[in-house]
């Protein structure tokens, strides 16, 4: 997980989960002629799979459904984080590049935006984190799923994304049939997942705050 690696954006971040990787990188707050009678800064988002990023599927230049949805889900779990009051007139651009797809790509992207955001000085609530928990049929349980594990016949998938800090849940996805109990359950790891990737969140950038303003100090 690491932020700053682009320089051209106003905030990127890359993040690793398995061998699921993700680049994202932020443009603006930034005014346009569209933009002149929003009351609030309008949020794009838009993900990209590369053409080498799946041995599976043969992933095309045209944006296709799958990255239409992902993207949608993305903008429905951190828009309820953003500060949007605080731009007028502005669009925040947020564009993810999958580089390599092992799984869970919907929670690193979420993670990966966020990060990105944070980079940018994008006024934020909080930061939001996702986890995400697959039942299999053998009554298993396995918390952030690469491709092989989804492979598994499971019977649910739930992902949650959440503002860790201020104990708020922005986005809830269950797939496939699972009972009442089993989905509390799940829920709960998952919420127990999001406050542990936050830390790490947290952490990274502190380190890169410090380490910035000691590039800055040396400079001088």
């Amino acid at each position: 997980m690491k932020i700053g690696v682009v320089s051209q954006g106003s905030g990127s971040s890359y993040v690793e989960m398995e061998n699921t990787k993700v680049l994202c990188t932020i443009h603006g707050p930034r005014a346009t002629q569209k933009t002149e009678l929003f009351e609030t800064a309008k949020l794009n988002c838009e993900l990209k799979y590369t053409t080498f990023s799946s041995t599976t599927e043969k992933i095309d230049y045209v944006e296709n459904s799958k990255e239409k949805d992902l993207s949608l889900l993305i903008t429905q779990s951190i828009i309820g984080s953003i500060r949007l009051e605080k731009y007028p007139k502005t669009v925040i651009d947020i564009y993810i590049l999958v580089l390599n797809d092992d799984g869970n790509v919907l929670v690193a992207s979420i993670t990966a935006a966020t990060m990105a955001l944070a980079d940018a000085g994008v006024e934020m609530f909080d930061m939001v984190s996702s986890c995400s928990v697959s039942c299999t049929k053998d009554n298993r349980t396995l918390i952030d799923p690469t491709t092989s594990e989804e492979t598994i016949p499971t019977s649910s998938t739930i992902l949650v994304a959440k503002m860790p800090s201020l104990n708020e849940i922005t986005q809830i996805i269950q797939t496939g049939e699972l009972q009442y109990t089993n989905v509390l359950e799940c829920v709960d790891l998952c919420i127990d997942g999001c406050d542990k990737i936050y830390s790490i969140m947290k952490q990274n950038l502190i380190d890169s705050l410090l380490q910035k303003q000691k590039e800055k100090d040396q400079q001088q």
